[in-house]
């Protein structure tokens, strides 16, 4: 079935591509429209090519240590002023090393997926197993939740970890629990 839905969903996005995207442009050749159709609607192919060649070709990581961007996500609340040496977002690293900069540097840059950053902190391997692990949890979750609400914030969730920063979802990340707690605290009066 897999193998089946792969092979319709190839066709379909290629068809509609071919079909109803490549006539809009005059200047690319086909096949290069096609890609960058493909870059558009798939985007975060870039950032994640560039981490695993860090890895693996150069084995060179683009933050300092393991976890490094973790911590600084999930520490976002202790000011600078009381731990000095506190870690960057992980999108600072990300732009430093490709622009060859420093993330001191920085204040904004190329947007990461959780794939990508999953990879930079844990490794190929540990990354990969992770980034499958934590979103096949989170739809279980997702689907198990009885509530509306909580079920569209995971949605948002998966989304935004597909797509965005860690950082940029903090105020999602903190309400799913938030809610579970409430729900749990509720049930127990």
């Amino acid at each position: 079935m897999l193998i089946i839905a792969s092979i319709v969903f190839i066709f379909t996005y290629s068809f509609i591509t071919v079909k109803y995207k490549v006539s809009d442009y005059t200047t690319i050749s086909e096949s290069g429209l096609m890609y960058l159709n493909y870059r558009i609607d798939f985007g975060r192919d870039d950032v994640t090519k560039f981490v695993l060649y860090k890895e693996l070709i150069e084995h060179n990581m683009i933050i300092d240590y393991r976890l490094q961007t973790f911590l600084s996500t999930f520490f976002f609340w202790v000011p600078r002023f009381i731990w000095h040496n506190k870690p960057y977002p992980h999108y600072r690293y990300l732009t430093a090393e490709l622009f060859g900069s420093t993330p001191e540097t920085l204040h904004s840059g190329m947007t990461p997926s959780l794939f990508e950053m999953s990879i930079a902190n844990l490794g190929v391997t540990l990354g990969i197993l992770f980034t499958g692990g934590l979103l096949i949890f989170l739809i279980y979750r997702g689907d198990k939740s009885g509530s509306v609400p909580l079920k569209i914030l995971y949605l948002l969730l998966l989304i935004a970890l597909l797509t965005q920063s860690l950082d940029a979802i903090i105020p999602v990340l903190l309400l799913i629990p938030a809610i579970h707690f409430l729900k749990i605290f509720r049930i127990r009066i």
